[in-house]
């Protein structure tokens, strides 16, 4: 998997009434869109040529599967930036959409023309690092974002599946029921993307059973809302 690491500082300061890597986001997709979108007036499931379409291939065929293109965030992020404030981006390309990772420097450094939202920035850092993946093994931990179900072998492996098959990934699956204790149900806020709104509703949860996973998975985190901050896990030593 290859990380990206984006700095900007902004010189005069910001204020964003939304989450600024959700936002941020969002202007990347339309850049996507923009760029190979031939059939502008189609929706994404009828377009006949969405085989081909590197934007339904980004967005893991309009997120019905799994983006293959991370921005992560947190749910709470900075809004107000005090000048030469800086804001930090950790961009994961999963697995063969490293052939298109160009997409996230020529956002940066032309499509946004050093303006994030009306606000002047400076491009500070801009550094890729392919990340050494190994298993990694969890005797308990806790979902603290929400996940689309209530069966953590379900979310993951589901996961694994998709990225494997449409990514070329070699992550292995999960072969055994995870248990998972104080599970409660979470509705977040819907996110409106360039196609498609998504609905933020799931589960959190304690996972009990010692498991071995992915360490690239717990930097992205599981599940079909990783790339609005979802699945994120945290491991308890």
């Amino acid at each position: 998997m290859l990380k990206i690491d984006v700095r900007i500082a902004f010189p005069l300061g910001a204020k964003f009434n939304k989450n600024i890597n959700e936002l941020t986001y969002r202007s990347f997709l339309k850049m996507i869109k923009r760029l190979s979108c031939v059939s502008v007036d189609t929706k994404c499931k009828e377009c006949p040529i969405k085989s081909n379409c590197q934007y339904y291939r980004i967005t893991g065929e309009n997120f019905q599967g799994y983006p293959g293109i991370i921005f992560t965030y947190s749910s709470f992020s900075k809004r107000l930036f005090r000048e030469g404030e800086e804001l930090k981006y950790q961009i994961y390309v999963v697995g063969n959409n490293i052939k298109l990772k160009s997409y996230v420097e020529l956002f940066f450094s032309e499509y946004l023309n050093y303006k994030l939202y009306g606000y002047p920035f400076v491009l500070k850092e801009y550094q890729e690092t392919n990340i050494e993946e190994y298993a990694r093994k969890i005797e308990e931990a806790r979902l603290f974002s929400l996940v689309e179900k209530d069966k953590f072998e379900e979310c993951y492996n589901e996961m694994i599946h998709y990225y494997n098959s449409h990514y070329e990934t070699k992550y292995k699956l999960l072969d055994e029921a995870i248990q998972t204790i104080d599970c409660k149900r979470v509705m977040g806020e819907s996110v409106f993307l360039p196609t498609r709104r998504i609905n933020k509703k799931g589960y959190i949860y304690k996972i009990k059973t010692p498991i071995r996973i992915s360490s690239d998975i717990l930097s992205i985190g599981v599940g079909k809302f990783n790339y609005l901050g979802g699945g994120k896990i945290e491991i308890k030593d």
